[in-house]
């Protein structure tokens, strides 16, 4: 825990996953999250929303060989002092974390792993040799902390505990206005909307010229 107290063991939850008739529910832009991963997440509504973190899967940092990542697999680069920023983003590239998606079905406990395509590059550019090690953003963290007290973050999650969802209600479409034929201002105009409905309902375009 790098900011806030929490206990050893941390639930978090998220809707999503698989049901127990084998049926899997993905939403997107939710992290995918395995076991084993190593991450440095934001937590905010855990167990009061569907995304238990900040932004959702903008809330997530992938740590990858002591590199940090987005959750797509974004290069994390080090801030510009000069912008006052903490960090940049860089290029997607195919860490091995992003390779593979695990799914353990609820009853059974059977385990399926499903290999996602990725075609990013394996390795950063060189252009991109600032990228954030985990030190570097623990130091970020720590920067932000300084002069903040320290919270309590929110209690760990009870997985029998249902997550409010907003009731979706149908509601009837808005009634289209009124038609109003305006009316014809002079012998020419009646004679276009003449020439008009004699032609099936196109409109008919003049020589030109005099001709």
């Amino acid at each position: 825990m790098l900011f806030g107290k929490a206990e050893s063991a941390f639930t978090l939850r998220f809707l999503g996953g698989l049901h127990p008739d084998g049926r899997a529910m993905q939403i997107s832009h939710y992290p995918q999250i395995d076991i084993g991963d190593h991450d440095i997440v934001l937590i905010e509504g855990n167990n009061l929303a569907g995304c238990p973190l900040t932004k959702c899967s903008t809330g997530r940092f992938r740590i990858s060989g002591e590199k940090i990542f987005t959750e797509e697999g974004r290069v994390l680069r080090k801030g510009d002092p000069q912008e006052k920023s903490l960090f940049r983003y860089g290029t997607f590239l195919s860490i091995p974390e992003l390779a593979t998606q695990e799914f353990t079905h609820p009853k059974s406990g059977k385990k399926v792993v499903v290999r996602m395509k990725r075609s990013a590059p394996e390795k950063a550019p060189a252009a991109e040799a600032d990228q954030m090690t985990l030190s570097d953003l623990n130091e970020a963290i720590e920067r932000i902390k300084k002069g903040q007290s320290t919270q309590t973050v929110v209690s760990s999650a009870n997985v029998q505990q249902k997550i409010p969802a907003v009731a979706l209600l149908a509601k009837a479409p808005p009634k289209a206005p009124a038609f109003t034929a305006s009316k014809i201002k002079d012998a020419k105009e009646a004679q276009e909307i003449a020439d008009i409905e004699k032609n099936g309902g196109n409109p008919v375009l003049g020589n030109g010229g005099g001709q």
